[in-house]
């Protein structure tokens, strides 16, 4: 599996001709707009940074299934489920925040997306404890600032945290802060390129993900 971050919660998943697109804004939003052909196309929140799925279709010759909440789903071998939760991303709004976990390549993922609070369902929670890999934001402004994530993360012991939701410059004093907890088990690459048998041994480790251009 490869993974890239192409900026906020704007996140690509591929295995060969497979491909996951989460969290692409949409034509009415103010973040940037990458686009590629997608065979899934998540969306956690009904909002313009959120619901590009457009950007995800790809050319006429494919076909993009496009889950925008809760639920269970299954297409081309990969399983996802969404869970129901908490945000206040948009002006401190209460809406509906979809948590993802997905089973994609013999890894277990979950996708917490702009989640402001760690009050959970108590089947999100138990996915999170089998997560492989956890998505995490960390840039406050309504939703988990880096120190409540670090708290909330380190009790479900992934092998690999993945933070989102910050900019590289003017989020960089969150991201320090939170990649300090690490320690020399945190490391920055341009993408993550991991097999089940890379993640089967003990302990935690951050992959900060440097944005695609």
């Amino acid at each position: 599996m490869v993974i890239q971050r192409y900026g906020n919660y704007f996140t690509k998943l591929s295995v060969g001709d497979q491909v996951i697109g989460l969290n692409a804004p949409g034509k009415e939003s103010s973040l940037g707009q990458s686009r590629f052909g997608a065979t899934v196309a998540l969306q956690s929140l009904n909002h313009p940074d959120f619901n590009g799925i457009e950007a995800l279709e790809g050319n006429k010759n494919n076909t993009c299934y496009a889950i925008t909440g809760p639920g269970e789903y299954e297409i081309a071998d990969i399983f996802v489920q969404g869970f129901a939760t908490q945000t206040k991303y948009a002006d401190g709004i209460e809406q509906i925040n979809t948590v993802y976990s997905l089973l994609f390549d013999g890894i277990r993922i979950v996708y917490l997306g702009p989640l402001s609070s760690t009050a959970l369902p108590e089947s999100a929670e138990e996915d999170l404890y089998q997560a492989d890999i956890i998505f995490v934001p960390i840039g406050g402004d309504n939703v988990l600032g880096s120190e409540e994530a670090f708290k909330f993360i380190k009790k479900f012991s992934p092998k690999i945290i993945i933070p989102i939701a910050y900019d590289e410059q003017s989020n960089k004093a969150d991201l320090e802060a939170f990649t300090s907890h690490f320690g020399d088990h945190a490391k920055a690459e341009d993408k993550l390129t991991i097999k089940k048998k890379d993640i089967e041994g003990e302990g935690m480790e951050v992959v900060v993900l440097k944005e695609v251009k």
